[in-house]
């Protein structure tokens, strides 16, 4: 139809030509030469092989049409007097916008009157319409081209999380067809470098936003386009696109957009890393020429390897086989160059991320080979296959601290993602074994402090499993597990070997995380038998106290009532170790022991009372002061007196009171009288201990004067407040309850038993069915 329309001999069996096999494309070449020579106009062949307007070509007809383009634009690049004339530009042009533009808007939104069945028939079509429009892009040169990534560059720059544009008329096009369109024109486009750069950011922006299907198609067919392409500086490119993920990775570090740049460093890994780009010589030189871009090194980035630590930590097991093959390149590309490196200056411990030098180059290649077997290895999710590596992991350690404990040679961030590996295994044996990995870390300030972020918050996580404390084999009901044994024995270990500077903020951290994590009873109860052993420090102040109130009055809320009051003995002892008694005041610390029940822990009587005592008697000086202190008159201590303010405010009655008003709750009448309990064992164990220049207290006497002298008055005086009333009867009968709940020791029982008389005397003249005190019936 071509050689009738152009005038020329059509040889019967010449028909369109086809370019599916190297054969048939053989035969199309000669072909064309034949219609070519023998041609007088190509633009009415350009005519004869263009379709309708209101109809979908076929792909055949569109593959033909391509091959009389390219034969057209190779003729003129051979022969140059054989330009094509302006006629024959137009026409391709005229291809361009009036055929190939609409049919490529129809096909991306399921339109047309005429359009192919299937899917398969659709991108065949869309592939072809796309070569020729790289063909009349090529013929055409010029304007064309940009025209083409102008008009295709803001889908790609709009496309959202769904990867939809909305229809904007006949120039609208979907997303993949738009990657498709600047991939044909981007071989002919002209050095621009606003175009360019526009074109990275819609790049980058896609890579962002878009699904996964299409940003690999980006990446594939635009990224690589444009690299590739010579007459576009790609060392230039190369790094404005390396300085947009280094921004990228600075603004979002998340799941998924490390995974995103894992993708396109990986498909980058050629480009940014590669021998003939990277120098044997120290990289950067004193002062680089602004004008002469420098080819970027990823190694020398501490975000790049931050990303690739990351990514082999990943739920993702994609991102974590990328992130895998990148460390695997940079070691290779280090162990070809073999020149000295770090990246970035060294961190607050003194090493860097990742540093290379080449006279302990056996060294390093026996870390990495161990490394990256390990990383490999944990992939397998099965026990018979991860446990034979641990030998390797204990050697890295050694590796770790072979200069010293104090300055770790490797950074320990990378055997931190080892046991993040492990402890996110699907396999819970996995995970178990590292966690008895982990509870043999060998003592090193380096490594301590290296892991403190990793102890306070994924290990607690694990830590909150109940299966990891069940018992051995041999161990029978009541012992200890050997979990919980060796659990001590770390917590002790790991926080004496912390500087002292950070000891205070770990611990803090680490008693933080209990209050803000949902615990089971067992684990909770072994973590807090592992903070009670830990030596005293003041490390703990006021938050310290906040922290394990919200455990006893939140977390332990519903768990079963022994293992409770375990837990709350331990939670205690923890307290008294690790208190810092100059930031917490008297009131801070009576806030807290409330959250102690009687009758599972704090009972008075016991060792854990004594010790309380002790505990008090030792540091009543040394509590910070909320106010005035009183006692240098009345000759009581700090403690005495804080109490019978205490005391005196709770009684207290304002005058604007209801004259019978509610209750008040019970809490501040249990807070009150056992700080009266803890006052007066105090006091006697002052007088018991002879302590010299201290004067003899009146005891617990002095202390109940204010309730004793208010009950006196219940049953005779009629103006007294019924408030005031309920509060009396209310803490005597809390001093009561907490009386019940004694220890085995006798002193403290016979002591309390001397002044219960007077109390039950008071409590018998108390005329409760006097009208006026009527409402004390319910009290």
């Amino acid at each position: 139809a071509a050689a009738h329309a152009c005038g020329a001999h059509r040889h019967p069996r010449s028909a369109q030509p086809r370019c599916e096999t190297p054969s048939r494309t053989v035969m199309a070449s000669a072909l064309l030469d034949a219609l070519l020579r023998s041609c007088r106009d190509p633009a009415a062949a350009l005519d004869a092989l263009c379709w309708g307007s209101d109809c979908f070509p076929d792909k055949d007809t569109v593959d033909a049409l391509t091959c009389l383009i390219t034969r057209l634009g190779d003729v003129s690049d051979r022969q140059p007097g054989a330009a094509p004339g302006p006629e024959l530009l137009r026409r391709a042009e005229a291809i361009v916008w009036d055929r190939c533009f609409p049919l490529l808007c129809a096909t991306g939104r399921d339109s047309g009157p005429c359009e192919p069945d299937g899917p398969g028939r659709r991108r065949a079509l869309v592939a072809a319409l796309c070569r020729l429009l790289g063909a009349c892009a090529g013929l055409c040169g010029g304007a064309v081209p940009e025209r083409l990534v102008e008009t295709a560059l803001p889908v790609l720059l709009a496309v959202g999380e769904e990867d939809v544009v909305e229809p904007g008329g006949d120039t609208c096009l979907d997303p993949s067809v738009a990657v498709e369109v600047i991939a044909a024109a981007l071989p002919h486009l002209c050095p621009r470098s606003q175009l360019t750069h526009r074109l990275l950011d819609a790049v980058l922006a896609c890579a962002r936003a878009a699904r996964d299907a299409l940003v690999s198609k980006v990446v594939s067919r635009v990224l690589f386009s444009l690299l590739n392409n010579n007459q576009l500086k790609p060392s230039e490119l190369l790094r404005r696109l390396w300085e947009g993920l280094k921004l990228w990775d600075q603004e979002d570090s998340s799941p998924a957009a490390t995974a995103r740049l894992l993708l396109c460093l990986t498909a980058l890994s050629d480009q940014l890393l590669r021998a003939s780009a990277a120098p044997s010589v120290p990289p950067v030189p004193q002062h680089p020429d602004p004008h002469v871009p420098q080819h970027p090194d990823p190694r020398l980035c501490p975000r790049f390897w931050a990303l690739v630590q990351r990514g082999l930590t990943h739920r993702d097991n994609v991102s974590r086989k990328r992130a895998l093959f990148l460390l695997k390149r940079c070691v290779s590309l280090s162990e070809e160059t073999g020149a000295a490196l770090h990246s970035g200056p060294a961190a607050a411990d003194g090493v860097s991320l990742f540093w290379w030098e080449p006279h302990r180059l056996q060294l390093l290649l026996g870390f990495w080979v161990d490394y990256m077997l390990i990383m490999e290895t944990l992939d397998e999710n099965q026990i018979h296959v991860v446990r034979p590596v641990l030998n390797r992991f204990s050697k890295l350690m050694e590796a770790t601290v072979a200069d010293g404990p104090d300055r770790p040679l490797f950074h320990p961030s990378w055997l931190v993602c080892v046991y993040r590996r492990m402890f996110d295994s699907e396999n819970k044996t996995v995970m178990e074994e590292g966690v008895r990995h982990l509870l043999e870390l060998p003592p090193s300030p380096c490594l301590s402090l290296g892991f403190a972020e990793f102890v306070v918050g994924p290990f607690l996580d694990v830590l909150a499993d109940s299966r990891l404390f069940h018992r051995a084999a041999g161990q029978s009901a009541g012992e200890c597990p050997e979990l919980a044994v060796k659990l001590q024995g770390f917590l002790v270990t790991f926080i004496g070997s912390l500087p002292e500077d950070s000891r205070g903020a770990v611990v803090l951290q680490m008693v933080q995380g209990l209050a803000c994590r949902h615990w089971c009873a067992v684990p909770l109860l072994f973590l807090s038998q592992a903070l009670a052993q830990l030596p005293p420090c003041p490390a703990l102040g006021l938050p310290g106290l906040h922290a394990l109130r919200e455990v006893l009055r939140s977390t332990m809320v519903t768990h079963q009532v022994l293992l409770r009051g375990a837990a709350q003995c331990f939670l205690l002892e923890t307290a008294l170790h690790l208190t810092d008694v100059s930031a917490v005041t008297l009131e801070d610390v009576f806030s807290f022991l409330q959250h102690f029940r009687a009758d599972e822990s704090l009972c008075r009587g016991t060792g854990l009372w004594t010790r309380l005592c002790d505990w008090l008697h030792t540091s009543e000086g040394l509590f910070r002061s909320a106010g005035p202190r009183r006692g240098a008159e009345d000759g009581s201590g700090p403690l005495s007196s804080y109490v019978q303010n205490l005391l005196d405010s709770f009684l207290r009655v304002p005058a604007s009171a209801e004259p019978a008003g509610p209750v008040p709750g019970w809490a501040e009448a249990e807070l009150v009288g056992r700080a009266v309990l803890l006052a007066a064992d105090l006091e006697q164990r002052r007088a018991q201990s002879g302590e010299v220049g201290v004067p003899e207290s009146p005891g617990l006497p002095q202390l109940l004067r204010p309730l004793l002298d208010t009950l006196h008055r219940v049953g005779t005086s009629v103006y007294l407040p019924v408030c005031k009333t309920d509060r009396s009867l209310q803490l005597l009968l809390s001093l009561l309850r907490l009386c019940r709940h004694q220890g085995p020791q006798g002193n403290h029982r016979q002591h309390t038993h001397t002044h219960m008389p007077a109390y039950m005397s008071m409590h018998e003249h108390t005329d409760i069915n006097t009208p006026t005190h009527s409402h004390h019936k319910s009290c």
